[in-house]
């Protein structure tokens, strides 16, 4: 078992969607897509719809830009949230 996979399976088993750092993001289906990871800068996170460079929960310019239609962010998106209270 590699160090990706051991992350992947973590990040799976609490529920995020993806990493992030500082400058990049990736979802679980293409983790690590650069064939590397930083451990001191990579964090767990959840996806965001990015429009016209808006990340559509944060109501933020995402610093992505328009260039991705979705960013990974730290925080729960609102929809989720509301949609695992009500269970």
């Amino acid at each position: 078992m590699t160090s990706k996979d051991i992350i992947l399976k973590w990040l799976k088993k609490n529920h995020y969607d993806g990493l992030r750092c500082y400058d990049c993001g990736c979802e679980l289906n293409d983790l690590m897509p650069c064939g590397k990871w930083c451990p001191e800068d990579c964090e767990a996170g959840y996806k965001h719809e990015i429009k016209d460079g808006y990340c559509l929960d944060c109501e933020e310019k995402c610093k992505y830009g328009s260039e991705y239609d979705f960013c990974i962010c730290p925080k729960k998106q609102k929809v989720r949230q509301k949609n695992e209270n009500s269970i």
